[in-house]
């Protein structure tokens, strides 16, 4: 194998051929990383996406409309007013049982008055009061006859009307108005005389 002897000269410039080597491949080596460098901006790089979400709840509110608003329901104040009413007689309609104090099926059965039915007569109407009584009774034809001892004596009469519950009663040159409450005397057109009863019964 032969062998070669490096002179000084060439020594010296293989050192400096080196060197001007190395240069240059470091030089690429710095072109080429900062060439390859990836590019993350513009269309081919990472792209941060911001996703946004919006809930809308629906709120339900109340509110007043424009003509409720402001309006509050009028106050009504309720006044009870009691009126003294005339005190009516206590006045049982019916039969049998339903008679008031001292009275039957044939008459008063509490005293021996004038104002009663006589035999074969039924009760139609009765009446009493602080002025005396009152009794209108039925035979067996269906006549009805007034009887009383009311103003102090003691009288007889005819039936000659009937208008619901009050009855008529012949007193020439008077008419007798018998009623539930009481009679009145009626004479000439004007008002003779009156009476009431504090209790009354009518079949």
């Amino acid at each position: 194998m032969p062998h070669f002897q490096l002179t000084p000269r060439l020594r010296w410039g293989l050192h400096l051929g080196a060197v001007a080597t190395a240069g240059i491949v470091l030089s690429a080596c710095s072109s080429s990383t900062d060439g390859d460098q990836p590019d993350f901006s513009g269309d081919g790089g990472m792209t941060t996406v911001e996703s946004t979400t919006d809930t809308a709840a629906e709120a339900t509110s109340t509110t007043k409309s424009p003509e409720t608003q402001g309006k509050e329901p009028p106050v009504v104040t309720v006044t009870e007013t009691e009126q003294e009413q005339a005190q009516s007689p206590k006045t049982t309609n019916g039969g049998g049982g339903d008679f008031i104090d001292g009275l039957g099926e044939y008459g008063w059965t509490d005293t021996n008055t004038y104002a009663n039915c006589h035999r074969y007569e039924r009760v139609v109407f009765a009446g009493k009061g602080p002025d005396g009584r009152a009794i209108i009774c039925e035979n067996q034809g269906n006549v009805l006859t007034y009887r009383s001892t009311i103003f102090g004596g003691e009288f007889t009469g005819s039936i000659i009307g009937q208008d619901g519950g009050n009855y008529y009663v012949d007193a020439s040159p008077s008419t007798i108005v018998v009623t539930p409450s009481g009679i009145s005397v009626r004479e000439g057109g004007g008002l003779a005389a009156t009476a009431d009863f504090t209790d009354s019964w009518q079949r």
